[in-house]
This record gives C-alpha cells, sequence and structure tokens, in this order.
C-alpha cells in the first residue's frame, strides 16, 4: 500500500483500508528527507497493524518527498510479496546453475574422454616401439591435432622399421660374405697344408 506523510509524520492518504488512523503516526522519522527532498528504503516500521489481536506486518518500505509540496510517499509491501519475484528469480537461477553445472560437467568429462583415450592409445604405442614391436601399425583416430600426432608417429614407425629391415639385411649379406670368405681361406689354408705334407 502506499501513503501520503505530511511534515509531522502524519499520514494523510493511504490506499490501505484497514489503516488505523488514531495510533499510526510516523514522527519525525521522514521530517529531515522532506526537508531535504531526499529518499530512504527499509524495513517497515510497527505500527501497522490489521487489528489489535494480530501481529505486525514484516514489510519493506520505501519513502520519497515530493518536488512540490511538503509531503512524502511511503510505499510499503509485505516482505514475501516483494521479494517473492527476486526468490524465485534466485531459486531459478540456483536449479539453472545446478544443471548448467552438471551438463558442464558432463561435457567436460566426454570431451576429456575423447582426448585421453586416443592419448592412452598413442602412449601404449610408444611403448610398443621403445620394446622394439615395430610390426604394429598405429590406430588412427577421427580427425583433429591427436589424429596429425598418430599419423606422424605412425610415418616414424614404418620408416624406422624399413631402416631396421635394411640394416638386417645388410647385416645378413655381411655374414653369408664372411662365412663365404671364412670358408675361402679356411679351403686355402687346408690345401696348402696338404702341399706342404706332399713336399
Amino acid at each position: 500500500y502506499a501513503e501520503i506523510v505530511d511534515e509531522d509524520g502524519f499520514p494523510l492518504a493511504s490506499t490501505w483500508e484497514e489503516q488505523s488512523w488514531t495510533n499510526c503516526r510516523y514522527g519525525d522519522r521522514f521530517a529531515t528527507l522532506i526537508r531535504d527532498k531526499g529518499a530512504t528504503v527499509g524495513r517497515c516500521h510497527d505500527c501497522h497493524t490489521t487489528s489489535a489481536d494480530q501481529r505486525r506486518q514484516n514489510g519493506v518500505m520505501a519513502f520519497a518527498a515530493l518536488t512540490t509540496a511538503p509531503w512524502g510517499i511511503v510505499v510499503q509491501q509485505n516482505e514475501q510479496e516483494a521479494f517473492a519475484y527476486s526468490r524465485e528469480l534466485q531459486k531459478n537461477l540456483v536449479l539453472f546453475g545446478g544443471a548448467a553445472l552438471v551438463i558442464t560437467l558432463i561435457v567436460a568429462w566426454l570431451l576429456t574422454r575423447s582426448v585421453v583415450n586416443p592419448i592412452r592409445a598413442l602412449i601404449a604405442a610408444c611403448q610398443r616401439i621403445a620394446a622394439g614391436d615395430l610390426s604394429q601399425p598405429i590406430p588412427r583416430f577421427g580427425g583433429g591435432e591427436v589424429s596429425i600426432l598418430a599419423r606422424a608417429f605412425d610415418n616414424m614407425r614404418e620408416r624406422l622399421k624399413k631402416s631396421l629391415d635394411e640394416i638386417q639385411g645388410w647385416n645378413q649379406e655381411l655374414e653369408q660374405r664372411v662365412d663365404s670368405r671364412t670358408k675361402e681361406l679356411e679351403e686355402a689354408e687346408q690345401g696348402r697344408r696338404e702341399l706342404l705334407r706332399k713336399l
């Protein structure tokens, strides 16, 4: 409800039908504000009751002085009514915030899995390569940086395998030449011994 208050703090008019004109006076509470043309907001005072046996209204109050007259306007409202919208908004924000947090955690978990699982597979493949197993190709993943990294590792694995195969081929060829040359030398030595025995 709203009231117009004079400079003595007495309500001149009120929208509250159950206003008790005999016991309600704001006193000097707003005299300074009316004189200075100021305004204030606060909790409701305790003179407003609907009947003698009811408790006072638990509410909030706003006051503003009029610029054209030595009066002021007091607007009062029950606290539950005044803050109903903000409390509903607060409740909705908490619910929305909780839902947003859960969704964010799920998305983060899914994104982490989409990155962590391919990286774990790359680590396992690199450990196999470090142990000397170059036969198994590195698995290819979807798109993105992890896939580029997997292709680069697989290219390195193929080149390393090719180089090792060439080295093994050269080693085998060298061993065959050494064996062949050793046999030739042994045969020549044996032929020389036989020739010396005959002499």
